[in-house]
């Protein structure tokens, strides 16, 4: 059974170590010029990508604990938390081909370009996670960059909330900071969301 395979496959993909960094091993790096320096410039950085479809940008700016954690959820096949909408058109259009390629079928191994491809299957058939509809290109309010991330230590988290226009409510972003003292996104919690998911919080 394909499923079964490409299960296989990506179980593979997320046994490979991880290993720690030091920050000249990212220096010159399309990741190293993200601003990631506070939280709302994390914020907008991820924002700024995903307007655009840079999803591979975006995946970046997710923390660690949610990059494995949206992972986990191709591995376990659980479109419900990494994509929105009717998961009846995701199968009765064989959107789970589009979305999973074959193992030849991949650009790149790197894990944040199956997370781009994902997205751009989603948002070809209206079914991404989060409708940045109404957000302009600036900083959310309300949030004063910090001297300096080396300010802050390890475990310092910070939440940022973000009105857009497809919701009722705030889209709430819970950020923390990495091993080279940079912000990333740990979780986005839609209105009325999961909050205990990660990286989405969906309804």
């Amino acid at each position: 059974m394909r499923e079964a395979v490409v299960a296989s496959v990506l179980i593979a993909l997320a046994l490979t170590g991880v290993w720690s960094v030091e920050a000249a091993s990212v220096q010159g790096t399309a990741y190293d010029r993200l601003d990631l320096s506070s939280p709302a410039a994390a914020v907008d950085a991820f924002l700024g990508a995903y307007k655009k479809g840079d999803y591979v940008a975006a995946f970046w700016v997710f923390s660690l604990p949610a990059q494995r954690s949206w992972r986990e959820h191709v591995n376990r096949l659980d479109f419900s938390r990494i994509v929105r909408g009717d998961f009846a058109k995701l199968r009765s259009l064989d959107l789970f081909d589009e979305m999973v390629p074959e193992p030849d079928g991949y650009e790149q191994e790197d894990i944040s370009f199956l997370f781009a491809h994902m997205m751009n299957i989603a948002a070809a058939h209206a079914l991404l996670p989060l409708d940045v509809t109404g957000w302009v290109d600036d900083p959310p309010a309300g949030d004063k960059p910090p001297a300096g991330a080396g300010a802050f230590p390890p475990g310092t988290a910070a939440d940022i909330l973000v009105r857009l226009k497809a919701y009722p409510e705030s889209v709430q972003f819970k950020l923390e900071i990495s091993p080279l003292g940079k912000w990333r996104i740990r979780q986005i919690i839609l209105p009325g969301g999961n909050d205990k998911t990660l990286p989405w919080g969906l309804p």
